[in-house]
């Protein structure tokens, strides 16, 4: 709650819901300095953590517990791939004591995640779209996660609020609601893959999407906007002001800040292909493509005229 006090400048950003973003975050620590790249997407489909079973489900649960980890103690967060469904951007945050001889327990990690949108037109569907992808769930009790709408060039305030930033938190739901409602999609999803395996069924798919089975899309779609739903915080924020987000001012940055966005918004739709394959030097390694450049030096003098072949 500190960090976002300090983002905002006040902490009055929630109201009036300040109690129940307090008790979700008030034992709640978010550790990073910098970003991470990423250039593959994250996994779309959750994954519970209390699963016994030695199966795919559980191994991923665990490769994605681990990287929540790593993630925390690295000090990262993800910057998300181009196209990635939902998210921009993705945090570590973890529930608990993170005092020096505390035992530090990864059932007690959760995410904020983040979508930034440059567009003038306010946009009411990103918010209630924004999830987290595949993080690792207890299904009796998921931990709280937040997620973050930033629409910096939207000057409108909330209908309902009107105010800039509007704090929407999660309803009160009994210990086990969650996984019943992860119960419901896994078996809305099921339905729909029999139904679609069915033989007569794939000969009419070729013919086009069949009623019932865009039914069965749209129960899918229901069923995991409820689950996903579940223990989600969410903040939208309007507008890219030092009245919005007071860390400008004391920061004192605002000006630059303004001039950033005034030099990439709107972005240049012509160049968008362009700008998708720029991203940082890859680390050499005797793998990637550009393992070549660890070991190679540039040969002759510094007078002698470079052979533009080479």
């Amino acid at each position: 709650m500190y960090f976002l006090d300090t983002l905002f400048g006040n902490k009055t950003w929630c109201d009036p819901h300040r109690t129940e973003c307090s008790n979700a975050f008030d034992d709640t620590y978010v550790n990073f300095t910098h970003w991470i790249v990423t250039k593959d997407p994250l996994p779309a489909a959750p994954v519970s953590v209390s699963s016994t079973s030695w199966s795919q489900a559980s191994v991923d649960s665990i490769l994605r517990s681990h990287l929540l980890a790593n993630l925390w103690s690295r000090g990262g967060r993800l910057q998300c791939c181009f196209d990635q469904e939902s998210l921009d951007l993705m945090f570590v945050t973890y529930k608990g004591s993170v005092a020096v001889d505390e035992i530090f327990d990864v059932a007690n990690l959760s995410t904020g995640v983040v979508q930034i949108k440059y567009k003038t037109d306010t946009d009411t569907q990103a918010g209630p779209a924004l999830r987290p992808m595949g993080i690792p769930h207890n299904t009796h009790q998921p931990l709280p996660y937040f997620t973050f709408l930033m629409e910096l060039g939207a000057k409108s305030p909330h209908r309902a609020t009107q105010a800039s930033i509007k704090a929407t938190p999660s309803p009160s739901l009994a210990d086990g609601a969650f996984e019943k409602l992860q119960c419901e999609w896994m078996d809305a999803l099921k339905e729909l893959n029999t139904y679609r395996s069915q033989k007569e069924i794939k000969q009419q798919r070729k013919r086009g999407q069949d009623a019932t089975e865009k039914k069965l899309l749209q129960a899918v779609h229901g069923a995991r906007v409820n689950m996903d739903a579940y223990n989600r915080f969410m903040v939208s924020v309007r507008g890219a002001s030092s009245d919005v987000y007071g860390i400008l001012k004391t920061a004192n940055i605002a000006e630059e800040f303004a001039s950033l966005l005034s030099v990439t918004m709107p972005s240049p739709t012509t160049q968008d292909t362009a700008i998708q394959c720029m991203r940082p030097l890859e680390r050499l390694g005797e793998t990637a493509h550009t393992a070549w450049m660890s070991t190679y030096v540039v040969g002759g003098s510094e007078d002698e005229p470079m052979d533009v072949d080479t």
